[in-house]
């Protein structure tokens, strides 16, 4: 397998087609309130969930209790936000109306591209759409559009309004948390030739945006949030830029929303002399494998103490070796030894046997095309999974839709069995179409 085929899967779009399925009503959602019944905010504050990248196990949507909702880009320069409801396993556009055409901003699902489209994140009651700054070259086009800004809206799409919008020399960066009363989010400001970073978070009620506390020097992510904390990790500034070097540090921090203080702090070297080492946060967890040492660590974030050890990870020497996913007692680990210089395999790794096992369960980009990638779920449900098992290639055209097109993964998800996923037996049980 090519070595790009892992890193290709990092960029998947989660998303897939339209159905005709009616619109399900404002009571097939259970436990919706209103804003006007959100806890207030002197109380003890309410669960908060991650939502990040692929890379962190969310996908580049939004998990609730009882479904999923993603963006789908279309072949011209919008999106629109889609919807997979868990207990009769359908997908739809997010859109009551039957007649139409989703391509404009009087549906509910319309999502204009400007210079990027929106991450997602949800809670009880509400979608939550975080737009990071598009740049200048999209301000001319797009204008105000452009600017980094956080939009909420119903669970059906209805009632979208923007909370908060940035200035041109602010972003938001990638990985945001929530719960029913706020969302948490790192703000960058460009200060001549440094950037300011800044833990902030914003009421879901009134769009008021506070400043939790100043990060150290370096590019910062929310990586990880679980019941009342929040994993920050921040990558201190690479010595004369250099991006390789040994001596550059990532500190994991944890932070106590109830208390809005760092309680912990790991810091992990980033790089050896010859290789990086693999960190994977899972809730307030931290996995690190250091391909010198062949060595899998597990740290609790919330007090920074090494949970445990495994040395000789790996028989063989490692060149390279990526934590893709932990979930339910297993991590799913990408390895590529040396010698074998496009030989990418997969195994899992039973947490609670100490067990490795081959994994054998990828997906292909497009048809024929021999471009594999491990399948990573996007959620994870009681007894099964929602996952892409295939992805499809597509010509997408920006703005007036003259020039080259660019190439757009159109996923498709599938729902399997726990049991059947790492034994790796591809028994799906498909999205009702």
């Amino acid at each position: 397998m090519s070595k790009i085929c892992i890193a290709l899967f990092f960029l998947i779009f989660l998303m897939s087609g339209c159905h005709t399925f009616s619109f399900p009503t404002s009571d097939s959602f259970s436990d919706i309130s209103s804003s006007d019944d959100l806890p207030q905010s002197e109380a003890e504050p309410s669960e908060i969930h991650f939502f990040g990248t692929l890379a962190s196990g969310n996908g580049d949507g939004a998990e609730t209790e009882n479904g999923f909702f993603y963006i789908e880009p279309q072949t011209s320069s919008y999106a629109n936000i889609q919807y997979i409801d868990f207990s009769n396993k359908t997908q739809f556009t997010l859109c009551s109306s039957l007649s139409c055409t989703h391509n404009n901003e009087n549906c509910t699902s319309y999502l204009e591209w400007s210079g990027g489209y929106p991450y997602l994140a949800a809670n009880s009651s509400k979608i939550i759409l975080t737009s990071a700054n598009a740049g200048a070259a999209n301000e001319k086009m797009y204008h105000q559009k452009a600017l980094p800004n956080i939009q909420i809206a119903d669970l059906t799409g209805a009632n979208r309004k923007t909370l908060v919008t940035l200035s041109a020399n602010e972003d938001i960066q990638i990985g945001t948390a929530c719960n029913e009363e706020y969302l948490y989010l790192i703000k960058k400001r460009v200060n001549g030739t440094s950037s300011i970073m800044d833990l902030c978070k914003v009421s879901l009620s009134n769009g008021a945006l506070q400043t939790i506390c100043r990060l150290p020097n370096g590019n910062s992510f929310i990586l990880g949030a679980q019941n009342k904390y929040i994993i920050v990790v921040c990558y201190s500034p690479a010595p004369n830029g250099n991006l390789y070097s040994p001596s550059q540090v990532a500190s994991y921090m944890c932070f106590d929303i109830g208390t809005e203080k760092c309680i912990s702090q790991k810091e992990i070297l980033i790089n050896s002399l010859s290789s990086s080492n693999q960190n994977f946060v899972s809730g307030t967890t931290l996995y690190s494998f250091s391909p010198v040492d062949n060595t899998l660590s597990i740290y609790d974030l919330k007090n920074g103490q090494t949970v445990r050890s495994i040395p000789s990870f790996f028989e063989k020497e490692i060149e390279m070796g990526q934590i893709d996913i932990v979930l339910d007692k297993n991590i799913l680990f990408s390895e590529m030894f040396v010698g074998d210089e496009d030989e990418i395999t997969s195994i899992r790794f039973d947490l609670s046997t100490g067990r490795q096992t081959p994994f054998t369960l990828y997906g292909e980009y497009g048809i024929n095309t021999g471009r594999l990638f491990p399948i990573v779920p996007s959620c994870s449900l009681k007894d099964e999974y929602l996952a892409v098992y295939k992805c499809d290639f597509l010509d997408a055209f920006l703005g007036d839709d003259s020039g080259m097109p660019i190439g757009i993964l159109r996923p498709n998800f599938t729902f399997i069995s726990k049991e059947s996923y790492w034994s790796g037996i591809p028994e799906y049980n498909h999205l009702k179409q």
